[in-house]
């Protein structure tokens, strides 16, 4: 994680990017701050499964898991 996260930019720029996705998710009617929190668990699936020697940039690479996260939690979210 420490190659993920090296300084406090990369940890906001990590933090902008779960609010740009999370934004896309808002037409559901469900609080902005509970789809941030799903994207945080999201960036944080990606930060324990990232290698970076399969060479893949991270960025794209969490973006798939907050996305993914958020619409998983939706999903589950409307079952009930």
């Amino acid at each position: 994680m420490a190659y993920i996260e090296k300084n406090e930019t990369d940890k906001k720029t990590l933090v902008i990017l779960v609010r740009a996705l999370a934004r896309k998710f808002v037409e559901t009617k469900i609080p902005f701050e509970e789809l941030e929190a799903w994207g945080k668990d999201g960036l944080e699936e990606a930060k324990r499964r990232y290698e970076p020697s399969c060479g893949f940039k991270f960025v794209p690479y969490a973006a798939w898991y907050i996305k993914q996260n958020i619409k998983n939690q939706i999903e589950n979210r409307t079952e009930e």
